[in-house]
């Protein structure tokens, strides 16, 4: 079938729209660096040029797009129309908060840049919870680890994220300051009021990590936070081996106290036989409703 050549008009529609981004790599691993690549055709009709049927993919995606698999299932039409709707939506909610005056005004293009990246980090901590490494970021936006650094103590500046650096380590921890599992902890510190000496969260070692270690004047609490829909008869076990492991790596004192803070949801009340397993353990368990 003879290729027909795409529409200049239309293919800087694509372009621009992309701002030759790759909208698999965005989706997949919220990668948004400029690629070399092409414009595919999505029906692999490669006269069909209108502009619902292109999208720009890195060489890489578009190779493995037109390709024909048989032992994994490929990437389909539909699915990369939605990554392409995704990473378009990402550029207006930036657009949209952005103070752009002019293509042209090199201050405004930082300004975006600059907010686009926010909001990147933001996803990442909301899809991770935490982030202690930056080098993998910044192979994925081209900057410098002191640059994401910078930015995500701006954020925690402006209370979108808070830090934590475990007494005694040099490492710092990122999260999103209204998470689920910090909202959970901080509703279990204020039911603890005035008792509270210090608290360290995210402590970790190689690969154990503690969500939160609190000290009171009478108790040391050693926290881990589990939503209820992941915790089942299975994984009591697993729950309470895991802790353990991460008491003795990381050397918590043998009078500390473990404890399972469970949020509350709609199939807490399922969890019955699972939590009494728990407590027979040793394990303090905390119901707690956090209002978001």
């Amino acid at each position: 079938m003879t290729r027909k050549p795409i529409n200049k008009d239309v293919e800087a529609d694509v372009l621009v729209e992309s701002r030759r981004r790759c909208c698999i790599c965005y989706s997949l691993n919220r990668d948004l660096n400029v690629k070399s690549g092409q414009i595919a055709h999505l029906d692999k009709d490669n006269t069909n040029n209108n502009y619902d049927n292109l999208a720009f993919l890195c060489f890489d995606h578009h190779d493995q797009y037109d390709s024909k698999t048989s032992q994994s299932k490929n990437f389909t039409i539909k699915e990369v129309k939605r990554y392409r709707e995704e990473l378009k939506e990402n550029f207006l909610t930036i657009q949209k908060t952005s103070t752009i005056s002019t293509p042209l005004d090199k201050t405004s293009t930082i300004d975006f840049r600059k907010e686009e990246i926010r909001k990147v980090l933001i996803e990442i901590l909301s899809e991770s919870g935490t982030i202690t490494h930056f080098m993998p970021i910044a192979n994925k936006t081209g900057l410098s680890k002191t640059t994401i650094e910078n930015y995500l103590i701006e954020l925690a500046q402006e209370n979108i994220i808070r830090i934590d650096r475990p007494k005694g380590r040099l490492n710092r921890t990122f999260s999103l300051a209204e998470s689920n599992e910090n909202l959970i902890i901080d509703a279990f510190i204020k039911t603890l009021g005035d008792s509270v000496i210090e608290e360290q969260r995210y402590v970790r070692k190689n690969h154990y990590e503690i969500d939160a270690i609190i000290h009171t004047s009478e108790m040391i609490y050693v926290v881990e936070v589990k939503n209820a829909k992941y915790l089942n008869p299975e994984r009591v076990k697993s729950t309470i081996d895991r802790l353990n492991r991460c008491r003795t790596e990381i050397n918590v004192p043998d009078n500390a106290t473990n404890v399972l803070l469970v949020g509350v949801n709609d199939s807490t009340e399922k969890l019955n036989d699972s939590l009494k397993e728990i407590e027979s353990k040793g394990v303090i368990v905390k119901f707690i409703e956090i209002n978001k």
